[in-house]
């Protein structure tokens, strides 16, 4: 009797054993299952925040390709205006090598315009000077033989230094310009000689003149 008492005893301890070993084995497949779920959230959590980080990523690819596209695009631009400027330079160089020549030029007109200038002033002024000692002396040559028994002109001697000279053709002269001036004449001098004055007369006249300058 106390045998069975003792092995019922027994079998009640290890039931309870068991029971307590289950509610524990219990409470801890309860906390691997929340621990579980934790984790599992976790993972999703991750998973999203992984495919969030990969979409992030291959925006940042794009955007860095396209960065990429437009370096090339300022490096390609900035190659064209390199090669502008150094043209710009060239031209620069030229232009200012034209313009030191345009202006040596310059200098050299100015220079050869005031020399000429210069030169005009005094042509002028020995023109002028000359004007004022230049004399227009008149000698009425005298007839041929031939022209003594025709009629062709009459010379009128209106004072010493002005005569006039008419036609009997009844045809009007004709100046230089090729002007009419009518039959009739008009001449001035500064000195006139008639035909009936003699060379050795005109050549002391003229010696005198000489003399005088």
């Amino acid at each position: 009797m106390n045998t069975l008492k003792a092995n019922e005893n027994i079998h009640k301890l290890k039931v309870e054993g068991y029971e307590n070993l289950n509610k524990t084995l219990v409470n801890e497949c309860r906390e691997l299952n929340a621990e579980m779920n934790k984790l599992q959230e976790e993972k999703e959590n991750l998973i999203k925040c992984l495919k969030e980080s990969e979409e992030s990523c291959k925006n940042i690819s794009n955007i860095l390709i396209e960065f990429k596209e437009k370096c090339l695009s300022q490096e390609s631009l900035l190659s064209q205006h390199e090669f502008t400027i150094k043209d710009l330079k060239a031209s620069l160089k030229v232009e200012r090598e034209m313009n030191k020549e345009l202006n040596a030029t310059k200098n050299e007109l100015q220079t050869l315009v005031y020399t000429m200038n210069k030169d005009r002033r005094v042509l002028h002024n020995a023109i002028q000077e000359m004007k004022g000692n230049i004399r227009v002396f008149c000698r009425v040559r005298p007839r041929t033989p031939n022209e003594l028994g025709k009629v062709i002109y009459n010379i009128n001697f209106v004072h010493e230094h002005t005569i006039v000279v008419g036609k009997f053709n009844g045809y009007d002269s004709v100046s230089c310009s090729g002007k009419s001036k009518g039959t009739r004449q008009e001449f001035s001098f500064d000195e006139m000689f008639p035909a009936t004055v003699s060379l050795k007369n005109i050549f002391v006249e003229l010696a005198l003149l000489d003399q005088s300058t």
